[in-house]
């Protein structure tokens, strides 16, 4: 069995990844004393990327967004309820497929950008 961290550090890099991974990190659950990895700003922007070049597609980008949302084993840049947890939420929980790709990726990294700069300024 691989190390879980690196599993988790796999489903935050890895918008598709190995059905094997998935398995293994079920076998341990969401649970977790304490963050094995951390989302960052630059991670979720990565992905974004992808979904903006074609390369990913809207139900890739809201199934990524759905995998991590809600894991303990994990943390967000910016901390829980920060930015980077309300993008991926938002991600899960709005009818994306009704945005053109370009709006979705400014919407998205407005709030990003938005909400990092509230953090900043305190």
């Amino acid at each position: 069995m691989r190390n879980r961290t690196l599993l988790v550090l796999e489903l935050i890099h890895n918008p598709h990844p190995d059905s094997l991974v998935i398995q293994e990190l079920a076998t341990h659950g969401t649970n977790c004393d304490q963050p094995l990895a951390t989302l960052s700003r630059v991670d979720f922007l990565t992905i974004l990327k992808q979904f903006e070049d074609g390369i990913l597609t809207g139900s890739d980008l809201k199934a990524w967004a759905t995998r991590l949302l809600g894991r303990r084993d994990m943390d967000f840049e910016f901390g829980k309820e920060g930015a980077v947890e309300e993008a991926l939420s938002w991600l899960v929980y709005e009818e994306i497929h009704d945005w053109t790709k370009n709006h979705l990726c400014q919407h998205i990294e407005a709030m990003l950008e938005r909400r990092s700069h509230d953090r900043d300024s305190t």
